[in-house]
């Protein structure tokens, strides 16, 4: 896809998770959609699997995104976030 630049010096897994995220906030994939399998995912894009891990790790982190082991990946509900700061 032209999403992902290769030459670029930001790392693959970042411009994935970017790639991904805009999908996600423009409303390509709405709440509780699930995601294309990582497999399905490293040949689509001709990507590692773990470029890819690192990518929908990203998105977990960010609440974007619930993996649930054996079930697949799926778009979090979307919901405001606040952050406790100290």
């Amino acid at each position: 896809r032209s999403e992902l630049d290769r030459a670029s010096p930001v790392s693959l897994h970042f411009q994935l998770a970017d790639a991904l995220e805009q999908r996600i906030v423009g409303g390509l994939w709405e709440p509780g959609q699930r995601l294309p399998t990582e497999p399905a995912l490293c040949t689509e894009l001709g990507l590692s699997r773990t470029t890819v891990r690192q990518a929908l790790g990203r998105l977990e982190q960010q609440g974007l995104i619930l993996r649930q082991k054996g079930r697949g990946t799926f778009v979090a509900d979307s919901q405001p976030r606040s952050w406790l700061l100290q």
